[in-house]
């Protein structure tokens, strides 16, 4: 085919069985001009190295990557090792270490959207990117997640947490969706502010277990970093008399934050 190739799927084959072919396929795929890519190792092994010619496809604006070892940033790498025109970019069960991250953000000035999915090879993610508007991390193994730098940042988005996790918010002004935290296991701290609050969230999801009272004495001080909150979620197993609970506990925050 002469490209100019716009979208890529490889994703039905056990790429161990093709190591040989891997890098000219990448260079295939980077003199064409590939935009969207999804590379999936279908899935054993799952620490398969992704071949460092990745990052010869300069011209990707979509890249997913599955069940790979991440190229090691750290060393030598083909040049120009940069994605200008980068726009999302999925990272799912790939094995990468903090130093692949930073990498990734730094070079690529316009990515807006990151997902992350599988067990890291590090405990504390660090954001920082100008250009970032949406995370997504499906499950979190992070006993860390902090915000470091992301003025344009609008959505960070957990969707079920492993293990006790710490978010810190640093400079996000533009953040007005979060979720979901889950009471009793996660805390969140803003440390940019005095005041230390996130006033420009406006929806706000949070997971609880009313069996357990830590969980709903905790209910509260989250309602309460989020003064301008419009829309809040409540993930929780119900039976019908804990819908009562719910009830007052909500009540309570209306009472307590001036009925804001």
């Amino acid at each position: 085919h002469p490209g100019p190739f716009r979208c890529v799927h490889l994703t039905c084959s056990v790429m161990d069985e093709h190591q040989d072919e891997l890098e000219s396929w990448l260079d295939i795929l980077a003199a064409k001009g590939v935009q969207e890519l999804v590379f999936v190792n279908r899935p054993w092994p799952i620490d398969l190295d992704l071949p460092a010619t990745i990052f010869r496809c300069t011209s990707l604006v979509r890249l997913y990557l599955g069940f790979w070892r991440f190229p090691n940033t750290d060393g030598a790498i083909p040049r120009p090792a940069a994605f200008p025109n980068l726009r999302e970019l999925f990272l799912s069960c790939t094995t990468v270490n903090e130093w692949d991250i930073a990498f990734m953000l730094e070079k690529s000035p316009v990515l807006e959207l990151l997902m992350i999915s599988g067990r890291p090879a590090f405990s504390t993610l660090h954001l920082a990117s100008d250009s970032l508007r949406c995370v997504l991390i499906p499950v979190t193994f992070f006993d860390e997640i902090v915000v470091v730098n992301c003025p344009r940042l609008e959505r960070l988005c957990q969707c079920a947490f492993v293990i006790p996790t710490k978010l810190t918010i640093g400079h996000a002004p533009k953040l007005c969706i979060l979720g979901y935290l889950k009471a009793g296991r996660n805390t969140i701290s803003v440390t940019e502010d005095e005041c230390p609050t996130l006033p420009n969230v406006k929806i706000f999801s949070i997971g609880v277990e009313f069996q357990d009272d830590q969980d709903v004495e905790m209910i509260p001080s989250f309602i309460s970093i989020f003064p301008n909150l419009e829309t809040l979620h409540v993930h929780v197993k119900l039976k019908l008399y804990f819908l009562l609970c719910l009830s007052c506990i909500l009540y309570h925050c209306y009472m307590i934050h001036g009925q804001s």
